[in-house]
């Protein structure tokens, strides 16, 4: 195959190198006109905080955002982040409060990060029953049903009802 691959002009700036103290990328899928300040993740599976960048003039700063700040928005009956997990709805909450946007691909990666540590990890239960009618399956073993086999379909099945 030949290579014949055209170079691509880099913007000058923060936005081309744009790393967090632990030597991480940051997650950035759009170009921004930055009139609001952008709410993102690094590039990678776990995080410790969020960063928020803003753009003063000619220059952009980075600031960490601990997962705590989300405490102060999220809804009494959530949980606001889980090991290193943003609750997904508490970051839009907490972004919509304060003006900030979050970057499209960063939600997308905190939402299925959020499924698989918190939603898959937790116990499917009955919220009539408790959990008693789960059964196996048949194949794919990875499908649940959305009712509950016990209570004959009056109960319905949620992670740790």
């Amino acid at each position: 195959m030949e290579k014949d691959y055209e170079q691509v002009e880099l913007e000058e700036g923060f936005i081309t190198a744009a790393r967090t103290p632990r030597g991480m990328s940051l997650v950035l899928c759009m170009n921004y006109e930055w009139i609001t300040p952008v709410l993102t993740v690094e590039f990678y599976t776990k995080w410790y905080e969020l960063f928020l960048i803003e753009k003063k003039g000619d220059d952009f700063i980075l600031h960490s955002v601990h997962f705590g700040h989300l405490e102060d928005v999220c809804p009494a009956d959530a949980s606001p982040y889980r090991d290193h997990a943003p609750n997904p709805l508490c970051v839009k909450l907490f972004a919509a409060r304060n003006g900030y946007h979050v970057d499209d691909l960063a939600l997308e990666l905190i939402t299925g990060r959020w499924q698989i540590e918190y939603v898959e990890s937790s116990v499917m239960q009955c919220d009539q029953c408790e959990g008693a009618g789960i059964v196996p399956l048949p194949p794919p073993h990875d499908v649940l049903p959305n009712t509950c086999r016990r209570c004959r379909g009056y109960g319905e099945l949620r992670p740790g009802a």
